[in-house]
């Protein structure tokens, strides 16, 4: 968050959210008082982090003082969000799987994307043109493209216009719920990883899958491409993380978590300027690591 200068942190059924410079120095703690957060994005142009809650609001405190800016109710929970600067558009995903695009200066529903089976009329839900069936865990943006990917617990991928919110596509291949994301405009492909242990390639253009990078054997927490480098890190939650290189396809190293990841992982993110990669788990830990030399480094905290 904040341009990879700051991480922020969130505990399983907590009420406050941590935010740490990349060093892991805690800069402040930001407290509700109402609801357990769901999820935590940053939105640069505001210079506001925006949280998800178990209240069913979307809320806005400032980056410099941890103030509430602002809140406002949505009809479901939130799952996952992402702010895109380009569309000054928040996107969020709710527990019925549908995507709303917000206008965060009105507070307001644009439009939204699919239609779930709580609060969509029937004709709604058999009008569109492609709902996903299950939770989405995770929303990103394809740079470049215009287009917004989700993915679901329903085991598919949408690929979604930003223009019009309109599906474009859908990506099936995974057997499980599919829980993260990655992309890289350099070489235009799309990575996921899902509960199915596979790591799977995707050309977004495109219907059918590139390939499926096997070599994991427990579910995949976590896929990222390093900007303006070839290579695309992924880990499970044992604590196994797989450097591969996306010229060829081929694993490059193999690292193992150690005593300090006891308990396992559940994400990591990279701090790109600094060389490293911050996991998420029980307790916190930190070293210098150079992505160049393929090397890993660990801290277990909740990022974005």
């Amino acid at each position: 968050a904040g341009g990879n200068d700051t991480v922020v942190t969130c505990d399983v059924d907590s009420t406050e959210f941590r935010v740490f410079s990349s060093s892991l120095e805690l800069r402040c703690t930001v407290q509700r008082a109402d609801g357990v957060i769901g999820c935590v994005d940053y939105m640069g142009t505001t210079n506001q982090y925006v949280v998800a809650s178990s209240d069913l609001a979307l809320s806005f405190y400032d980056e410099f003082t941890g103030v509430l800016a602002k809140s406002f109710r949505t009809l479901d929970s939130q799952m996952c969000m992402t702010w895109i600067p380009e569309y000054q558009t928040l996107y969020t995903a709710d527990t019925s799987g549908v995507i709303h695009a917000w206008d965060v200066e009105d507070m307001e529903e644009k439009y939204h994307m699919g239609a779930g089976s709580r609060h969509a009329s029937r004709h709604d839900r058999e009008s569109a043109e492609f709902s996903h069936s299950d939770i989405v865990l995770s929303l990103l943006q394809l740079a470049g493209l215009e287009m917004l990917a989700s993915a679901s617990m329903d085991c598919t991928i949408g690929l979604w216009d930003l223009q019009t919110g309109k599906h474009k596509r859908t990506l099936e291949g995974h057997t499980k719920g599919v829980r993260c994301l990655s992309y890289s405009p350099e070489y235009r492909l799309l990575v996921s990883g899902g509960f199915d242990f596979d790591v799977i390639v995707w050309n977004p253009y495109v219907e059918h899958l590139i390939l499926r990078l096997s070599g994991h054997s427990n579910s995949i927490c976590g896929v990222e491409i390093f900007a303006n480098t070839p290579q695309l890190i992924t880990a499970d939650v044992e604590g196994n993380f797989k450097v591969w290189d996306v010229r060829n396809f081929s694993c490059v190293q193999t690292f193992t978590a150690e005593d300090r990841w006891k308990g396992g992982i559940s994400a990591f993110v990279p701090i790109a300027p600094h060389k490293q990669i911050l996991g998420v788990g029980r307790a916190m830990h930190s070293e210098a690591a150079d992505v160049h030399r393929n090397s890993v480094d660990g801290t277990t905290c909740c990022t974005i």
